[in-house]
Parts: structure tokens; sequence; C-alpha cells
């Protein structure tokens, strides 16, 4: 989008291309997909922080 010699609708192609990739993401995430990266998330402050937990261990 930065791109001064970039045309309008080129832009505009790559925005649909980006909401298109947002939209699946969101609603794969609705459907329960990707969970795993909040635990993994929270995996790794665990261990920044020092925190033992059996459920974080296994």
């Amino acid at each position: 989008m930065v791109d001064s010699e970039a045309t309008d609708e080129h832009r505009l192609e790559l925005f649909k291309i980006a909401c298109e990739y947002h939209q699946n993401l969101y609603r794969s995430a609705m459907a329960g997909h990707g969970c795993d990266r909040h635990l993994f998330a929270l995996y790794v402050v665990s261990k920044y922080l020092d925190i033992k937990s059996p459920f974080l261990d296994k």
C-alpha cells in the first residue's frame, strides 16, 4: 500500500486478497482450529516467568 508506483486497481486487488485471507483465518478460529496457538503461548510465557504447571509440562 505504500508503493507509490502501484495503481489503485492493484492496491484494491491486494486489499481483497488480504480480506479473504483474514476471513479464512477467523472462520477457522471460530471452528475451533488454532487453539494450539493459545496453548503454545501459555507454555512460552510460563517458561519465561519460570512458572511450574503440570498442565503445561505435558
